[in-house]
C-alpha cells in the first residue's frame, strides 16, 4: 500500500489550468488498484478508482473532451459485444425494409436508453445477483430472438419485442459505463447522453452494413427463408451455450426476501415510477408503428423526426431527473456514528463464526482498512463483504448480516456507534463516506493544501 500526494501549484489553479495526470504505476505488482482523491480549490472533492495504467486521465475535463471520449466509448463496447451485434442481427433479419426498421430500431434504441441511463445514475437493482442475471437474461433474448425467426416472425408485432429485451440490454450497456462515468468530470449529463449517441451510432453502422450483405445474400446464394433459417439456427446454438453458462453463475446467488421497510417501499415507488415512463414511451411508439402502418409515403420524414424526439426526450428524463434529485440525500460521515452498537455485536459474532476462517480481523482494520477504504463511500465497502464474504461461499448471508459485519469492522477501526441503525439501502450507503479515526488525522492538511491525493 503506498500513499502519495502531489500539491497542485497554485498560480496554475487560479489561472484555470485544468489537471490532468499520466499514471504509471502497473508494473509495481501483478496487479494495481488506484483511488485517486482530488480536492479542487473550491473545496469540492471528486474520487476516482482504477486498475492497472489508465493511460492520460483528464481530472477537469472539458465538456468537447468528455463527449469525444464517451461517444467512442460507446461504439467500442457495441462493437466489441457479440451478444448485442447478435441480437441485432436477429431483430433485422426477417425485417430489412425502411419504414418497418425505423419503427424497430427505434423501439429498442428508446428502450434501452431508459435503462442505461436510470442504472448508470444509480437507480437500478444493486444487488449482486443482478448483473449475472441481465447476463443470462441477454443471452436468453437472442435464442428467443432466433427461434421467431425460424418459426416466422411477425413483422406488426418485432417492435414490441424489440422494446422489451432493449430493456434488459440497456443495464447491459450500464454496466460499462457505470465506472466510467468518474471521468466525466462536471459534464455528467453530457457523457450519459454521448455515450447513447455512441452506442446508436454504431448500432445504425452495424444495420448499414447487414441489411445490404444479408439482402445480396438472399438473391445470390441462398433463398430468403432458408437463409434465414439456417443464420438464426447458427445464432441460437451460441447463444443456447450462453445461456446455460450464465444460468448455473446465476443460481449459486442465494437471493432473500427484502425487509419491509421505508427503503423497500421508496424503491417501489421508483419501481412504479418506471413502469409508467415505460408504458408511457411504449404508448407512443405504437402511435409511431400505426403510422408506418400506412400506405402513405410523405409521412417518413416526420416518422423519423418523431423517433429522434423520441429518443432526445428518454435521454432528457432519465438523465436530468435523476441528477436533479441526488442532492436531496445529505452526505454524512462514518465518524457521525451511522450504525448501532447493537449492530456490531451481532457483526462480531457473525464475522467469528462465518469469516474468521478465512478473513482476520487484522486484514480489515488499521493501515491496511485505511489504506483501501478511506475517503470512499460505504457503498463500495458493504458491497465488498456481501460479494466475498465468507469466503468458502459468497453471498450467502444475509443483508441484515452483512449489516451488521459492516458495522462490527466499523466499529474494529474506531469510527463510533449511533442512535440510529444502518440501512442496506443503496441510497443510503452511497450517501456515507468511510472516515477512519486514522484518516481524520492524516487529512488535517489535506484541505488547505487543495492537493491531489492519490492513493
Amino acid at each position: 500500500d503506498v500513499f502519495l500526494e502531489y500539491p497542485r501549484d497554485a498560480a496554475a489553479a487560479s489561472s484555470g489550468e485544468r489537471l490532468a495526470i499520466q499514471p504509471r504505476l502497473a508494473h509495481l505488482g501483478v496487479h494495481t488498484s488506484t483511488v485517486l482523491r482530488l480536492v479542487l480549490p473550491s473545496g469540492a472533492e471528486r474520487a476516482f478508482v482504477y486498475d492497472g495504467d489508465p493511460g492520460v486521465l483528464q481530472l477537469e475535463p472539458r465538456w468537447w473532451y468528455a463527449v469525444s471520449r464517451f461517444v467512442g466509448m460507446g461504439m467500442e463496447h457495441l462493437f466489441t459485444g457479440v451478444d448485442h451485434l447478435l441480437f441485432l442481427l436477429c431483430l433485422v433479419l426477417p425485417v430489412r425494409r425502411f419504414r418497418p426498421l425505423v419503427g424497430i430500431v427505434t423501439a429498442f434504441t428508446v428502450a434501452h436508453s431508459i435503462t442505461l441511463s436510470a442504472a448508470a445514475l444509480g437507480f437500478g437493482p444493486s444487488g449482486l445477483w443482478f448483473p449475472p442475471l441481465v447476463e443470462f437474461l441477454i443471452a436468453a433474448s437472442i435464442v428467443v430472438m432466433a427461434i421467431e425467426n425460424v418459426i416466422g416472425a411477425k413483422s406488426e408485432r418485432r417492435w414490441m419485442v424489440a422494446f422489451a429485451f432493449g430493456l434488459v440490454h440497456g443495464f447491459g450497456f450500464s454496466y460499462a459505463l457505470g465506472e466510467s462515468l468518474q471521468f466525466a468530470g462536471a459534464h455528467l449529463v453530457l457523457a450519459l447522453a454521448a455515450f447513447n449517441v455512441g452506442i446508436e451510432f454504431a448500432q445504425l453502422l452495424a444495420i448499414a452494413v447487414a441489411v445490404p450483405v444479408a439482402s445480396w445474400v438472399f438473391r445470390r446464394v441462398v433463398a430468403e427463408r432458408m437463409g434465414i433459417i439456417i443464420v438464426s439456427a447458427l445464432v441460437a446454438h451460441t447463444a443456447w451455450h450462453w445461456t446455460t453458462e450464465r444460468f448455473e453463475v446465476v443460481r449459486a446467488y442465494r437471493l432473500a426476501w427484502p425487509a419491509f421497510d421505508t427503503s423497500l417501499a421508496i424503491s417501489g415507488i421508483r419501481f412504479v415510477m418506471g413502469l409508467l415512463i415505460i408504458g408511457g414511451v411504449a404508448w407512443a411508439i405504437s402511435g409511431m408503428m400505426t403510422r408506418l402502418a400506412s400506405p402513405r409515403t410523405r409521412d417518413s420524414l416526420l416518422t423519423l423526426a418523431l423517433a429522434v424526439g423520441l429518443i432526445g426526450a428518454t435521454v432528457s428524463l432519465t438523465s436530468v431527473a435523476p441528477l436533479a434529485a441526488q442532492p436531496s440525500v445529505a452526505k454524512r460521515s462514518t465518524m457521525a456514528g451511522v450504525y448501532t452498537a447493537a449492530q456490531a455485536n451481532k457483526g462480531k459474532q457473525v464475522f467469528a463464526g462465518s469469516c474468521s476462517g478465512c478473513h482476520t480481523v487484522a486484514s480489515h482494520s488499521g493501515d491496511v482498512f485505511w489504506a483501501k477504504w478511506m475517503g470512499r463511500p460505504l457503498s463500495d465497502f458493504f458491497n465488498y463483504v456481501s460479494g466475498l464474504m465468507p469466503k468458502s461461499a459468497p453471498a450467502t448471508l444475509t443483508e441484515d448480516e452483512y449489516v451488521w459485519v459492516t458495522a462490527y469492522v466499523l466499529r474494529l477501526n474506531g469510527m463510533p456507534p449511533g442512535p440510529k441503525e444502518l440501512e442496506a439501502e443503496p441510497t443510503v450507503l452511497k450517501a456515507i463516506r468511510i472516515d477512519t479515526a486514522m484518516g481524520v488525522v492524516g487529512r488535517s492538511g489535506d484541505r488547505e493544501g487543495k492537493g491531489a491525493h492519490i492513493r
